[in-house]
């Protein structure tokens, strides 16, 4: 089995709390990656979102899915 890249989230990827950034996490198609949001971001939002890896919000930081 091959090992997840893990993509990294930080600041400049959101906008108001909204992921604005460059990777694809629409769910329209699963980001096959285990998925990191930086620290101290508070509250960041995503309408959908499909990973095939963990999900993992450091210290600082909550998700919230949905509309």
């Amino acid at each position: 089995m091959t090992e997840l890249r893990t993509v990294q989230l930080t600041a400049a990827d959101f906008q108001d709390g909204q992921y604005v950034g460059a990777h694809d996490l629409s769910g329209a198609r699963v980001l096959d990656a285990h998925l990191e949001i930086a620290a101290d971001l508070g509250w960041v939002r995503f309408l959908r979102l499909r990973v095939r890896g963990r999900v993992r919000a450091l210290a600082g930081t909550g998700i919230k899915a949905g509309g």
